[in-house]
């Protein structure tokens, strides 16, 4: 019982260096012709080899194996075990770093950066050296190996991943153009209404109209359209004035929509990705059970990326779409503004 607890115990490449010892003990103790002598002395024999090993563990130890590296293929070099932590270097390659568990059985390299590579090939080609300690006995090591890049992350959110990032995009440039065409509107200066209303109020139509044409942006056209029937009564006025205001209030808002039916859509899309998810969890359930985290993996990925990936797009976009439509309005009631004060500012009762 001690011998194969202590197999089971060992690193996958220990137990490559030792399987030898380990396979001549499992002979002896299913052979029935060996007296009790015998197989007392292979006994202890297992014992030695693990005392042997506690002292091997003190200053660290070498010797020769196989491991898979991280694009799959299997490199002959050197083990050097220290304690809880196991490191290997290959002989034909500048493949090195720590040898952890894999689904084979040998183990796998872990690679965590050039230094920390050049310094285990130091320790394991010389003997000595500084060589990374985990602490954590592992923990530390597989939370790593759990780390996934932005494109991974997004490729876990399954098919309905991609109409979210499509909306969001598409959502992104509308907003950005919005913005460039709602914010580089020229609104008047302070004192421009005055230098219209003054030559006007002489009868100066002329010069009222030369200022207003100096007037940038759309607030300008509606002050020439005003101008031009300043001679009517100030009902007729108002209509044309509002007439222009009603002319630039689709330009304005114009898109803006899409970007709130984006904030809308954008979760219920996530909402929908969940579902498939959890509908592809329940297959693998009924296919695997429950007993295996991992094969799960990929339906609640799936249902929970979606769903973070729909918030995220539709937060912002919500917010986007407040701003510029708030800035629309914005635009909209100064026109407003300046067509009262035009209207109130003409010294005539027709």
């Amino acid at each position: 019982e001690y011998g194969r607890s202590f197999e089971v115990r060992l690193d996958l490449a220990e137990a490559q260096a030792m399987k030898p010892t380990f396979e001549a003990f499992s002979v002896v103790g299913d052979d029935p012709e060996l007296s009790k002598a015998e197989k007392l002395a292979a006994q202890i024999d297992i014992i030695s080899t693990s005392l042997d090993r506690i002292d091997n563990l003190i200053g660290g130890y070498k010797f020769e194996g196989q491991a898979v590296s991280e694009t799959g293929t299997y490199e002959s070099g050197h083990f050097v075990v220290v304690g809880p932590s196991v490191y290997f270097a290959s002989n034909r390659s500048d493949i090195a770093g720590l040898a952890i568990p894999s689904g084979s059985l040998e183990p796998s390299i872990f690679t965590i950066d050039a230094a920390t590579t050049q310094l285990i090939k130091t320790v394991v080609e010389s003997g000595e050296g500084r060589v990374p300690m985990d602490a954590t006995l592992g923990n530390a090591l597989a939370v790593k190996k759990q780390e996934e890049s932005i494109l991974e992350h997004i490729q876990s959110g399954g098919i309905w991943i991609y109409p979210i990032l499509g909306f969001a995009l598409a959502s992104l440039l509308t907003a950005l153009f919005k913005a460039f065409e709602i914010y580089t509107v020229k609104m008047p200066a302070p004192g421009a209404l005055h230098g219209i209303l003054e030559p006007l109020n002489k009868g100066d139509t002329q010069g009222a109209r030369a200022a207003a044409e100096a007037v940038p942006g759309p607030a300008g056209k509606m002050l020439v359209d005003a101008v031009i029937h300043s001679d009517e009564s100030k009902e007729l006025i108002e209509e044309v004035m509002y007439e222009s205001m009603i002319e630039v209030q689709p330009k304005m808002e114009r898109l803006l929509p899409f970007i709130a039916v984006t904030a809308a859509t954008a979760p219920l899309m996530g909402l929908l990705g969940t579902v498939t998810g959890m509908i592809n969890t329940f297959k693998l359930i009924t296919i695997f059970g429950t007993g295996d985290a991992k094969s799960l993996s990929s339906g609640i990925s799936e249902a929970l990326v979606t769903t973070e990936f729909g918030l995220i797009v539709a937060i912002p976009s919500l917010i986007l779409h407040s701003l510029l439509h708030r800035r629309a309005q914005g635009v909209l009631a100064n026109m407003e503004r300046i067509a009262v004060a035009f209207v109130n500012g003409l010294n005539r009762k027709n």
